[in-house]
């Protein structure tokens, strides 16, 4: 009976140092893998070196998922993301609704471009008269190219069929669907992202004006506007030397956008992680990454912002890097 009690005892001992140890290795695993999210498309381009290199940063793992560009407003919503890459509008939302991130840089500053077949000096006031078939109905796209055309005092309307003195916008759901439109001449122009803009070229259109450009000008600024953004959990945010370390890494980022071999991979190294976007070495100078401490151009922000009808209900979202 004494032996019995013995073995009980013993066998209890060894179980619970059994579970404590499993319990430490998934506290571990949670403690130190980051979640980062990113659209699949132009965003990954922001942390192109870290998909290729080292997942290890400053104690931590990085996990990189790409996602479908209309998940990853979840992503920081539901708090399944530790750090996202996401459009800054939609950001700003979902901050004025209560989630506890901040931005921390931006890094993408638009992508936007006019397309047409050649001429020989386009200008804006070419497209009076004209249809141009667009992308991005409610979103960026809309409030850029409506605000330049209010800029120059050029009259518009939405509709499929020109109308005399006013340039006429027809919106569509994608890329393709605005170029096709182009060749069959159903528009005049089209305004698409890269890399469609790209690729467009393989279609015999060449790329006409860059609105981002246009929005610097119609601003009054002297940048491009943030279209994408890199957000972070506040609590994670507090700890200044991963965030440090982190943006360092977006910078040396921007070096290896700068390499030619590297930029030949991108379209197999992002579809390891789920991307099925085609990514041509011409279209990625045209993708404007790079990076600005969100806190640095605050009110360039609030007027990007301004233009979807959103004011950040405080500026606590403002990652201060100099704190």
């Amino acid at each position: 009976m004494k032996k019995a009690k013995i073995l009980t005892i013993v066998l209890v001992i060894v179980l619970a140092a059994t579970v404590f140890a499993f319990a430490g290795c998934n506290n571990t695993e949670t403690d130190n893998t980051l979640r980062i999210a990113l659209p699949d498309g132009t965003p990954c381009l922001a942390m192109a070196n870290l998909f290729d290199g080292d997942k290890n940063l400053e104690g931590y793992k990085l996990d990189m998922n790409v996602v479908s560009a209309k998940l990853i407003g979840n992503e920081v919503l539901s708090g399944k993301a530790d750090i996202a890459i996401m459009p800054t509008n939609a950001f700003a939302q979902l901050y004025n609704k209560g989630v506890d991130y901040q931005i921390i840089t931006s890094n993408i500053f638009g992508v936007l471009y006019i397309i047409g077949n050649h001429e020989t000096a386009f200008d804006l006031s070419n497209l009076t008269g004209k249809v141009v078939s667009s992308i991005g109905k409610t979103n960026t796209p809309e409030y850029v190219f409506k605000k330049i055309l209010d800029y120059y005092k050029i009259p518009y309307v939405e509709s499929a069929e020109a109308v005399e003195g006013k340039v006429a916008i027809s919106y569509v759901d994608d890329g393709s669907q605005a170029i096709q439109a182009v060749k069959n001449n159903s528009a005049d122009y089209a305004i698409v992202g890269e890399p469609a803009v790209t690729n467009a070229a393989g279609k015999g259109l060449v790329n006409l004006y860059d609105l981002q450009e246009g929005w610097s000008i119609a601003t009054g600024g002297n940048s491009k506007y943030p279209q994408a953004s890199l957000v972070m959990k506040s609590s994670l945010a507090k700890d200044k030397k991963f965030v440090t370390a982190l943006v360092a890494k977006l910078h040396e980022n921007l070096n290896y956008l700068n390499d030619e071999e590297n930029l030949k991979n991108l379209t197999s190294l992002f579809a390891e992680y789920g991307s099925a976007t085609a990514f041509p070495v011409a279209s990625i100078a045209n993708c404007n990454v790079d990076v600005k401490w969100a806190c640095d151009i605050k009110d360039e922000m609030k007027t990007y912002l301004g233009e979807f009808g959103i004011t950040l209900k405080d500026d606590n979202c403002f990652y201060n890097y100099a704190a």
